[in-house]
């Protein structure tokens, strides 16, 4: 029994590993303090909600062309995305909190 391999889940984690440093990269040297707060909750807030948008849509049209297995896996890393990105984004909140 041969087992597929899809890595739509492991690139949508690395992407959403590397827009995230690159978030707190461009929060951390900010030196206002009140603008750092609201770039740390809403600038991840966007991204991760059009990233989630992005993979609903593939979802969408995999299903619509009848590739289950790949819109599985696109609508397991839209759950993955949300689920690590609003954690993180939350995470972020603490960070650059007052």
């Amino acid at each position: 029994m041969e087992t597929k391999k899809y890595p739509i889940r492991n690139i949508n984690l690395v992407i959403l590993l590397v827009y995230m440093l690159v978030i707190h990269g461009v929060v951390g040297a900010e030196n206002d303090t009140k603008l750092k707060f609201f770039m740390a909750m809403f600038l991840p807030i966007y991204i991760i909600g059009f990233h989630t948008l992005l993979l609903l849509t593939a979802f969408v049209v995999f299903s619509f062309i009848k590739k289950n297995e790949w819109a599985r896996q696109c609508l397991l890393s839209a759950g993955l995305v949300l689920v690590i990105g609003f954690s993180t984004c939350l995470g972020g909140l603490f960070l650059y909190g007052d």
